[in-house]
């Protein structure tokens, strides 16, 4: 007969690998997807894109052989991720740190708990100890980014709300990244609670740990998607030259924005030719007669009535 005591423990956390791998695997689509479309990016997003997911590839190589370790990956993932949205929330907001702050508060109370329970993990080298002396620190933990994704979330689709225009393709551009954004922060969130709820009813089993395994795959995959939805939003705006590009706040692309800003650029050349003017003696051998015959040079080129050879100057005004 199968022991209860191993079905409960190993048998959710083989589970909860199997999904890691199958959401691992959509991680890395999205990167290959990323790196054949956006070459000219930001170094910036590029970096971001490459530490995501070398920790992802790391997280699911840790499931087989440190579990404590995935507590702090998953951390450091769930911290970049939801940075980057709140540096998305920072600009739309106009620089409201009222609003911006407590979410980099909750970020790191998310992370320092991972790290301490990490730790502990590895120094008491038993599951049971951890829960009696240290259980409240993996439940902070969980609180503060399910209270994160909520704020995110809400924060972007109200900002993203007070965007509209009356562009009828910008109002759509809008409602779809409104959408993008509440399905990823529910499906992080549903994931970070169902673990947390897990985590307090039944604290004694690895219930909690295989659910837990999901959350880091998720938020890679919410960044990855994020930036890779970029190309078809854009060409569903077609932004006007007369409005800047709105989707360059949470959507950055240097080539994309590169667009935006010489679509919007008039270059205007002018030409100023030289004046020349030569005095002539009426008394030379030439006479006033041959002089009418000369070649001026062009044809804004006249005599005057005072025998002053006067170019008169040229001007020509390009518009590209």
């Amino acid at each position: 007969m199968t022991n209860p005591k191993i079905f409960n423990n190993l048998g959710p956390v083989l589970l909860g690998g199997f999904i890691a791998l199958a959401l691992c695997g959509i991680v890395n689509m999205q990167v290959y997807i990323y790196s054949r479309t956006f070459r000219g990016d930001y170094v910036r997003i590029k970096i971001l894109v490459l530490i995501v997911w070398l920790l992802d590839l790391t997280h699911y190589g840790l499931i087989h052989l440190a579990v404590p370790l995935t507590l702090i990956i998953t951390a450091i993932i769930t911290f970049i991720v939801q940075m980057f949205f709140a540096q998305g929330v920072l600009v739309l907001s106009k620089r409201n740190w009222s609003i911006t702050i407590p979410m980099v508060v909750l970020a790191i109370i998310r992370l320092g708990a991972s790290a301490v329970s990490t730790v502990e993990m590895i120094c008491l080298r038993n599951f049971h100890l951890f829960v009696a002396h240290y259980a409240w620190v993996f439940t902070l933990g969980l609180v503060a980014s399910a209270m994160l994704d909520i704020l995110v979330t809400a924060s972007l689709c109200w900002y993203l709300s007070r965007s509209r225009s009356g562009i009828p393709s910008m109002n759509h551009v809008i409602d779809e990244i409104m959408l993008y954004t509440i399905n990823n922060g529910i499906l992080t969130c549903l994931c970070t609670v169902v673990s947390l709820t897990c985590w307090i009813r039944m604290p004694h089993n690895l219930v909690f740990l295989g659910i837990h395994f999901a959350i880091c795959k998720l938020c890679a995959n919410s960044f990855m998607a994020t930036l890779n939805t970029r190309e078809s939003l854009r060409e569903k705006a077609h932004p006007s030259a007369e409005r800047p590009c709105p989707l360059s706040v949470l959507f950055p692309d240097r080539r994309k924005n590169d667009d935006c800003l010489n679509s919007r650029t008039t270059k205007l050349e002018i030409n100023v030719a030289k004046t020349i003017e030569c005095r002539c003696d009426a008394e030379t051998d030439l006479g006033v007669g041959k002089l009418s015959n000369l070649n001026a040079d062009g044809p804004t080129s006249e005599f005057t009535s005072d025998n002053h050879f006067v170019k008169q100057p040229v001007i020509e005004v390009q518009s590209a």
